[in-house]
């Protein structure tokens, strides 16, 4: 053995157990005796690297394939560096050449697969993980990342099976339980439902990663297991940057007439979100505001874009740009209260506000919960949605806008509400109509069962639900008929292009049935609007009072309820009693529209109050 193997020798088994200065100290004594040795080249890179030096393993790993360009593993590691740079470019551009000289580089597939998703490339990134599992049918982490991007691409039996197998290969697998139990909602596939819940809040409660805040909404009003399962998600994904202690970001200009405000999110467009926002941002006070929007979703073209783009003073497109690169922009341009509407849904950026970027961060509308984050200092609600007594379980401080948090539609936004009959939705003209039109994830055994029962009380009445997906159509169907309800009885609404087309529908419903425990928000709204009741029954957490509070600030409290039998039975009721169901419709459309006149802008007055509020109290932390 030459004196530079056995140098080689020694390096990698101080390297192996973690003796960084000596290992380091024996490759360069290598360098020394082969300055292109690629052994000690590579490991002084990884060296290097691992003690946070990405500066020096860069020159290191170039030097390497620049001496060895057949070497797959130094492109790999210098495509690391590059990915920790965010430059995107050169990271695939350095693992597609690790990929040339070994296509079965699992590893690095992986790599590029997160790289994607990093940059909202989903295809591109879904593309990766199934070229693994082509090689590798039960690779966990390509199990995992194909699942939940298959999930987003509404695919959900596919991304059920996925997340099924892999729950078989390693049920401890980080929050594969709740991705599963998600999965199988999404279709109204039932299999093990209660044990899988069982299992999902015991951990939870345990503080293991088992659930993702979203889903477990699904599964829980209990804001205890909420707030631990929220803040359990946000240490693991922004363990280092929390670590590292909360910024603080002082206000550029104090003596500035106007407040900058700026609005995240990726739903300006034909979404829920977007049909709320459209009547936040005409009636907000360009004397008060400078409103900024930065916008993360597609353009697709819609009516609800086009309306919200243009009332902002400027707004950008900021979809395909990196996390960092957007938080930069935010301190660059001075904002001074920064609002995120998405919270933890799909392709949002709760990463950008980490770091802190603006004097003022709150968490809006489009999650009703704690985000488990200090660097959000304010979650909007109000004394419904968020009592007195659940106020600990926000790590936000918990602000209530007067009149409620939940926006009102703007009176031209129903003048658009076509006339339409039962029969051109194919339903019948003489039953009583019982409807959901609630995301198949928050049906569940428990609401379906008092649904089912609401139904064999009442003979002449059907039950009209969404139509998602075909899976979730054919499972209700099957449980309808295994609690002795003719399938017959379920009817099924496909979607429709335009907003006003869908609140037409409202119009042909008897009576709304809330779900539970993840009640109805817009959903909420949109039927109140077109004149329909809703029956809700109120849980014990933001998500699920967000009906009750709508109803509540309506004065509509007579069809809020506090337990699911006290919900059947007042549904049985209204049905029984068609005089009794039609005072409360006159109370709803009576309340529609005393609230048409002024409702919307009064409620962006009450909201732009509350914002004013957060820069004052926030003075002496952030000013």
């Amino acid at each position: 053995m030459t004196d530079l193997e056995k140098l080689l020798e020694r390096g990698l088994v101080a390297q192996n157990e973690g003796r960084w200065e000596n290992a380091r100290e024996i490759f360069n004594q290598a360098l020394k005796l082969d300055s292109k040795n690629g052994v000690a080249l590579y490991s002084l890179g990884v060296i290097e690297h691992t003690q946070s030096n990405p500066e020096i393993a860069f020159d290191y790993l170039k030097r390497l394939v620049e001496h060895h360009p057949q070497f797959p593993q130094g492109w790999f590691a210098i495509g690391i560096i590059y990915g920790g740079r965010k430059m995107y470019a050169e990271a695939h551009r350095s693992y597609d050449n690790a990929l040339q000289l070994n296509p079965t580089y699992t590893e690095v597939l992986i790599n590029k697969g997160v790289l994607y998703e990093e940059a909202k490339q989903h295809r591109d990134s879904l593309e990766c993980f199934e070229r693994i599992l082509q090689l590798d049918t039960n690779h966990q982490a390509a199990l995992c990342n194909s699942g939940i991007l298959l999930t987003d691409f509404k695919k959900h039996d596919l991304a059920n099976q996925r997340f099924k197998r892999l729950v078989d290969l390693n049920p401890d697998y980080d929050y594969v339980l709740g991705l599963l139990s998600f999965s199988r909602l999404s279709i109204c596939d039932w299999t093990d439902y209660h044990e899988l819940k069982a299992r999902i809040l015991a951990g939870v409660a345990l503080d293991k990663k088992v659930c993702k805040p979203l889903a477990i909404h699904a599964l829980t009003d209990d804001s205890v297991l909420l707030k631990k399962c929220a803040q359990r998600f946000a240490e693991g994904r922004f363990n280092k940057a929390l670590k590292e202690g909360l910024p603080v970001t002082k206000r550029p200009d104090p003596t500035r007439s106007k407040i900058r405000l700026a609005y995240i999110s990726p739903d300006f467009r034909e979404h829920p979100v977007g049909q709320l926002f459209r009547d936040i941002i005409q009636h907000h006070s360009k004397d008060d505001f400078e409103l900024i929007g930065y916008s993360l979703g597609i353009d697709d073209q819609s009516q609800i874009r086009s309306d919200i783009i243009s009332k902002f003073d400027v707004i950008y497109d900021v979809r395909q740009q990196p996390s960092f690169v957007i938080e930069q922009a935010i301190r660059d341009q001075g904002v001074d209260i920064l609002v995120d509407l998405a919270g933890y849904t799909a392709d949002s950026r709760t990463e950008v506000f980490v770091g802190h970027p603006a004097p003022v961060t709150v968490n809006f509308l489009g999650f009703p919960g704690t985000l488990g984050l200090k660097c959000y200092d304010y979650i909007i609600a109000d004394s419904i949605a968020v009592p007195e007594y659940d106020l600990e379980h926000y790590v936000e401080k918990v602000i209530w806008v007067d009149g409620g948090y939940f926006p009102i539609y703007e009176a031209a936004t129903l003048v658009n509400i076509r006339k339409t009959t039962r029969q051109e939705h194919g339903l019948p003209d003489d039953e009583f109509v019982f409807a959901s039109f609630c995301n198949n994830y928050k049906i569940n055994p428990e609401i379906f069962d008092i649904w089912m029962s609401i139904l064999r009380q009442c003979e002449h009445s059907i039950l009209w639900l969404a139509k998602s997906n075909p899976e979730s159509e054919t499972n209700l169907r099957k449980e309808a008929l295994a609690r002795d309800v003719s399938p017959d009885r379920l009817y099924f609404a496909d979607r429709t292009k335009l907003f006003a087309d869908h609140l037409s529908r409202y119009t042909l419903i008897d009576l709304f049935l809330d779900t539970f425990p993840y009640t109805a928000h817009t959903t909420a709204l949109d039927a109140l609007s077109a004149g329909c009741p809703i029956l809700t029954c109120q849980g014990g957490s933001f998500h699920s009072r967000g009906a009750a509070s709508i109803l509540s600030f309506k004065r509509l409290d007579m069809l809020i309820t506090h337990t699911l039998q006290e919900y059947a039975a007042k549904a049985v009721a209204l049905y029984e009693s068609r005089e009794l169901l039609r005072r409360v419709k006159d109370q709803v459309s009576n309340t529609l529209k005393n609230e048409n006149s002024c409702g919307a802008k009064s409620y962006v007055q009450n909201l732009e109050n509350a914002f004013k509020e957060m820069l004052v109290d926030e003075r002496g932390a952030h000013f």
